[in-house]
């Protein structure tokens, strides 16, 4: 009894996945999603100013920690600390007035702080110019090319051996770097929010795509190693509805990112100018620094491809999506040629889309999607239904028409001819020099497409 109620549930589960795969046949496609990843790792960045380098040009440029005498230790695990690793003479470590002050110099390779160390993955940091070389240097703009779109979900930044920055803009670019736009802005407090950018902190967020100001991630402390985390969807209206919200996702697309930096953070002791005994150090602590920016996101693809693993044929840094449901294009934006019966769509949870195939009968693999075909209702889809507006182009064996359903000028369809079979169309006079019955047929049958009027199958 148990052997037979043991067959009975096997033939039953394998019923049920019978079932599953009959209705995954029949249309009930998934919304796809490729994995997240850090979209900013090794792209192209630029800072429009660093330590160390004036015109391109290298030189040694003298500044002082913020944080008080000891030298700044990179937070990397496999960091060598041999003494004799560092390029620097003695003396150039020096101990100013209780402070620890270095070089940065961008002809030596231990002393240089290029921007690319913002998305090398390495404890290796950018720096700026201290203001000492002047307060123009409060303004930096650093730009991140990321060569494609991107959905962009969170960023995250790292400062090194200085305080966060204590007002900024976080901008966004959607034609790849000819225009930016605010996504966030940043201040020290809520007074600074409305005095630099007119707007209000600690307001419940009304679209989905307005842009607020805070102000909890540029506080001065800690003076090394402070993070700010920026997130795109959290709060929002459609936070968990994104794939039915086109504001939000136009919210999330980014091709290029602007940091575009306003204001150091300082303990204001710059202020006290003084005729004699001035500290002159304190204006070289003042400097960004910042180890290492990741930005979470997932390429575009329109709900119809899981992964993103395919390198462009053009830039092997460009990833493509790896295309289903009958989709094409490097972000699954289009219908594949011979697929196009239905206008495509993107792909969104509960209203799921896959592109069909025309249904040219088999005489073509060729069509296009014609709106103003399915406004009319004129095109068969391959259920039988006058449903989408796929348009046969090239149809072979004599056939013409929307589906390859009719017969070209010369040619007929005999009684008991399918659409389906490559000879459903033939010559007029090779039936008449054979004699056929058919050679009785009305004149004006001939000329009209379709020869016969049987159901179209």
């Amino acid at each position: 009894m148990s052997s037979s109620r043991g067959a009975c549930t096997t033939m039953l589960l394998r019923f049920l996945l019978l079932l599953l795969v009959v209705g995954v046949r029949n249309g009930h496609t998934k919304v796809l999603y490729p994995p997240t990843l850090n979209v900013a790792y090794k792209r192209p960045i630029t800072a429009s100013a660093t330590c160390g380098e004036v015109n391109g040009q290298p030189f040694a440029e003298s500044y002082c920690s913020i944080a008080g005498s000891s030298e700044y230790v990179k937070n990397d695990k496999d960091m060598y600390e041999d003494s004799n690793f560092r390029e620097l003479s003695k003396g150039e470590e020096e101990f100013k007035i209780g402070q620890y002050c270095d070089y940065c110099d961008a002809n030596s390779t231990l002393l240089s702080h290029p921007a690319d160390n913002m998305v090398d993955g390495t404890a290796d940091w950018w720096q700026s110019p201290p203001i000492s070389r002047g307060t123009q240097y409060n303004f930096i703009n650093i730009t991140i090319d990321l060569e494609q779109e991107f959905h962009i979900s969170s960023v995250w930044i790292q400062m090194a051996n200085s305080p966060r920055p204590a007002a900024w803009v976080l901008e966004r670019s959607t034609d790849f770097g000819k225009t930016f736009i605010p996504w966030q802005y940043f201040a020290e407090n809520s007074a600074e929010c409305f005095r630099r950018f007119g707007l209000q902190t600690m307001k419940i967020l009304e679209s989905d795509d307005e842009v607020i100001c805070t102000s909890d991630s540029s506080k001065i402390h800690p003076f090394e190693n402070g993070e700010i985390f920026f997130t795109v969807l959290t709060d929002r209206p459609n936070e968990r509805n994104f794939t039915h919200s086109t504001v939000l996702q136009n919210f999330a697309r980014a091709t290029n990112i602007r940091f575009r930096l306003l204001q150091t953070n300082t303990l204001k002791g710059h202020y006290m100018y003084m005729n004699d005994g001035y500290d002159h150090t304190l204006t070289d602590r003042y400097f960004y620094a910042i180890k290492e920016i990741y930005m979470h996101g997932r390429c575009v693809c329109n709900g119809h491809g899981a992964s993103c693993d395919i390198e462009g044929p053009h830039n092997p840094r460009k990833y493509v999506c790896r295309c289903e449901h009958n989709t094409c294009g490097a972000q699954c934006d289009q219908c594949c040629p011979g697929f196009e019966q239905k206008k495509w769509r993107r792909s969104k949870e509960g209203q799921d889309f896959q592109c069909e195939p025309c249904n040219c009968h088999g005489h073509s693999n060729e069509c296009v999607y014609d709106e103003e075909v399915e406004k009319n209702g004129q095109s068969l889809d391959i259920h039988g239904r006058y449903e989408g507006g796929g348009r046969c182009q090239n149809c072979r064996h004599n056939t013409q028409g929307i589906n390859c359903n009719e017969c070209a000028d010369g040619f007929f369809r005999p009684p008991g001819k399918y659409w389906n079979e490559t000879d459903v169309c033939q010559d007029f006079w090779d039936s008449q020099k054979r004699g056929d019955r058919l050679h009785k047929m009305p004149r004006e049958l001939m000329h009209r497409s379709g020869g016969t009027t049987h159901v179209s199958t």
